[in-house]
C-alpha cells in the first residue's frame, strides 16, 4: 500500500475511531497502532534480513530454531525497552544476553552495510567469518577442543 493510499484509509478509520464509544485508552492504542499500519514490523524485517543472508548469518546462527529465538527475543526486548510492558520484562534480555543480542544485531548491520556497498556474499562470509572467530563469545559461540 503506498503512503497516499494508506493515508486516506487511515484518515477514514481514525474518524470512525473518534465517532465511537469506547474507553479513550483504547481509542488511543488503536490510533497508535494505525499510525504505523502500513509499515512492516521489527519480526518482519528480522526475517527478511535473515532469509536474504542466511548462508552468512549461519556462522552465528545456526538453525532455524536458533534464528527464530533471536528474532523472537530482540523483539520482545526492543518492545519492552520501549513501552515498559511489565509483562515483557521477564523475557527480554538482560545482562550479557542483552550484551550478545546487541553483538549478533551490530553483525547483521555490517552485513546489510556490506551487501549494500557492494560485497560479493562470498566476500562478506569471509570477513564474518574473520570476526566471529576472533572473538567467538561474544556472540554467544562456545568453540569445542581441537582434538588433533
Amino acid at each position: 500500500v503506498t503512503d497516499e493510499d494508506y493515508e486516506k484509509i487511515y484518515d477514514s478509520l481514525i474518524s470512525f475511531i473518534d465517532s465511537m464509544e469506547i474507553n479513550n485508552k483504547l481509542k488511543k492504542r488503536l490510533k497508535d497502532y494505525l499510525e504505523h499500519g502500513h509499515e512492516f514490523s521489527l519480526r518482519k524485517r528480522l526475517k527478511d534480513i535473515i532469509k536474504n543472508h542466511e548462508e552468512i548469518i549461519k556462522l552465528f546462527m545456526n538453525g532455524s530454531e536458533a534464528r527464530k529465538s533471536f528474532i523472537h527475543k530482540v523483539v520482545v526486548t526492543r518492545h519492552y525497552l520501549t513501552h515498559y510492558d511489565e509483562d515483557l520484562k521477564e523475557s527480554s534480555a538482560k545482562d550479557i544476553e542483552l550484551y550478545i543480542l546487541i553483538q549478533k544485531l551490530k553483525l547483521l548491520l555490517e552485513i546489510c552495510m556490506l551487501s549494500e556497498l557492494g560485497f560479493s556474499q562470498e566476500e562478506i562470509k569471509t570477513i564474518v567469518l574473520n570476526i566471529v572467530l576472533k572473538r567467538p563469545e561474544k556472540y554467544g559461540i562456545i568453540l569445542g577442543e581441537n582434538n588433533d
